[in-house]
């Protein structure tokens, strides 16, 4: 389809929905709920709700922030709630190419999904920060601040969703989002350096990352996700080294590509920017349980995750210091913890005959069949 009959449809669709509207009144909307900006402008004022609340709303432990800066429209960053069965987290703040308020479902008989094309222009420029990552960027929404952290790790989740999906999945129109942390965009598939982007993730690639929505795939009770997205990622982890208790600087950008047209969100769970053990992040607990399943001892684990990081540097998935730092919390790990011995005879026991301390259990056969592991190593 080409951009001018992308911008013609949504306007008729939005003629033939309000025709509907006058007919009919729209229920109130149940589920999500969004708040706007009052203004674009950082404001000491409590009684303005502008992007310095936005932060505040995302701040968790150990960081703090100042030169709140913003880019965009009123209606283009915000927060919202209700999220918690939708979304994958309750609430938020999210930031669109378009209007936050497009992402609540409706609660009409074709509800919760209306819409394969929802959008607004706001007649704002790209961001050549995005333009690096996918060029062609218009419409940018854009919140940025300086922090410092108390530890030098920081850890956040977010959901990222648009109405491109599915039909321009893999199409020059890939509205492009980033979480650029002292320059580097870590809005990345945990454990690769691939981005989180309508052509990288849908439902045909990397799809256990995706949530199909799509009004043109269900024809009867559209849609299974109450929310006007028509397509959405499961819920995503950023965990980032940074520069402890000195200032850091991170940048949050959202863009449509190709065109103005077709709305793109990104929201990021409230509370959730905080500093973070390296070692909590879901892809190095995913890898630590990974190499512990057949680690005979702590030594064996240690060289598995040392391995699979040195590869993962290599190909440019980790930094030198995420790889240091994942390879330190497996020395300290107690993985395989206390209580292994290695196996057959002088492996798994039966737990039937104590032992002094470090002795093998007794009686325990070839160690075929595990059962508790006796008493190696106690006191």
């Amino acid at each position: 389809m080409n951009q001018s009959m992308r911008r013609f449809l949504p306007a008729l669709m939005i003629m033939v929905m309000a025709g509907l509207m006058f007919i009919v009144a729209a229920p109130a909307s149940a589920g999500l709920s969004t708040q706007a900006l009052d203004s674009v402008d950082v404001s000491e004022d409590d009684s303005v709700r502008g992007p310095d609340d936005l932060v505040d709303e995302l701040l968790g432990e150990g960081i703090d922030i100042s030169n709140v800066e913003f880019s965009g429209k009123t209606w283009s960053a915000g927060s919202f709630s209700g999220g918690g069965g939708i979304i994958g987290f309750e609430s938020g703040i999210v930031l669109s190419s378009g209007d936050i308020a497009n992402i609540i479902g409706s609660t009409g008989s074709n509800g919760p999904n209306v819409s394969d094309w929802i959008t607004r222009e706001n007649g704002l420029p790209g961001d050549s920060d995005l333009d690096e990552i996918i060029s062609g960027t218009s419409d940018a929404t854009i919140l940025e601040f300086d922090f410092v952290p108390s530890t030098d790790t920081v850890t956040f989740e977010y959901v990222f969703g648009s109405d491109e999906h599915n039909e321009y999945a893999n199409t020059e129109f890939n509205d492009v989002f980033a979480f650029f942390i002292n320059g580097e965009n870590e809005a990345l598939i945990p454990g690769t350096n691939i981005v989180v982007s309508i052509n990288e993730v849908n439902k045909d690639d990397l799809s256990s990352f995706y949530r199909n929505n799509d009004i043109s795939d269900f024809e009867l009770n559209c849609c299974p996700i109450n929310t006007e997205m028509d397509g959405l990622t499961t819920v995503l982890s950023v965990t980032a080294s940074v520069n402890a208790n000195v200032l850091n600087h991170i940048k949050l950008a959202i863009a449509d590509v190709g065109d103005s047209s077709y709305d793109s969100w990104v929201l990021i769970k409230a509370g959730s920017f905080r500093v973070a053990d390296a070692c909590e992040c879901d892809f190095v607990i995913d890898l630590f349980d990974e190499c512990a399943e057949d680690a005979e001892n702590h030594g064996e684990f240690v060289s598995c995750v040392a391995d699979i990081t040195n590869v993962m540097k290599q190909d440019g998935s980790l930094t030198g210091k995420e790889k240091g730092l994942i390879q330190s919390c497996a020395a300290q790990a107690d993985i395989p913890d206390g209580d292994e011995t290695t196996k057959g005879n002088n492996g798994v026991g039966n737990g039937a005959d104590p032992q002094p301390p470090g002795n093998p259990p007794i009686n325990d056969g070839e160690g075929t069949s595990p059962g508790n592991p006796g008493n190696k190593g106690k006191k």
